[in-house]
C-alpha cells in the first residue's frame, strides 16, 4: 500500500500495481538525465506541460526504482495496460507531484524558485549536517531517504543547514 504523505503514488496497469517513490537519489538522476543544474529547473522544465515519451519512461524508470522496483528503462519502455499509455504519463507526473508534497506542477515551480538547488547539492548538504549532528551516514544512505512528507521537508532541512551555517 502506498503512502501520500511519503512521497509515494501507484502506477496501476490492469491487474498489476506499481509504487512509485522519487528518492533524492531518483531526483538526482533525473537532473542528471535532463541535463538541469538544480530542482527548480527540473520543476520548471515539466511544469511546461510538454513531455516526450522518452521524458515518460526516463521519470517512470527513477520513481520505480525509488518505489523498489529494479527495472531497466527498456523494461518500462514495454510497460503497457488496457487503457494504454495515459495511466503511464498520469503516474509519471503524479510521482513528481508527490515527491515534494504539491497538488500540480505549477505549485512545485513556484516552491523552488527562491532557491535553486540540485538534488546532488541536497544530498550533500544533510550529509555533511547529518554528521556534523553526530549521524554517520554516507551520501549513497542520505539519497534513499524520503520522509512522511516527501522530499520536500528535506530540501527545506538543507535550506535551513545552509542560513545556520
Amino acid at each position: 500500500m502506498v503512502n501520500r504523505r511519503r512521497g509515494e503514488t501507484e502506477l496501476v496497469l490492469g491487474e498489476q500495481r506499481y509504487r512509485l517513490c522519487l528518492t533524492l537519489g531518483a531526483l538526482a538522476e533525473l537532473e542528471a538525465a535532463f541535463g538541469v543544474d538544480d530542482l527548480a529547473s527540473l520543476a520548471e522544465r515539466f511544469n511546461t506541460g510538454r513531455l516526450a515519451a522518452g521524458d515518460v519512461i526516463t521519470m517512470l524508470t527513477c520513481a520505480l526504482r525509488g518505489g523498489g522496483h529494479e527495472m531497466s528503462e527498456g523494461e518500462v519502455a514495454a510497460l503497457h495496460g488496457p487503457d494504454g499509455v495515459g495511466p503511464l504519463v498520469e503516474g509519471a507526473l503524479a510521482a513528481l507531484e508527490a515527491a515534494f508534497g504539491v497538488d500540480d506542477l505549477a505549485s512545485l515551480a513556484e516552491r523552488f524558485n527562491t532557491g535553486r538547488l540540485a538534488a546532488q547539492d541536497v544530498i550533500t548538504i544533510l550529509t555533511c549536517a547529518l554528521r556534523g549532528g553526530g549521524h554517520e551516514m554516507r551520501e549513497a544512505e542520505v539519497a534513499a531517504l524520503h520522509g512522511p512528507d516527501g522530499v520536500g521537508p528535506l530540501v527545506e532541512g538543507a535550506l535551513a543547514a545552509l542560513e545556520a551555517a
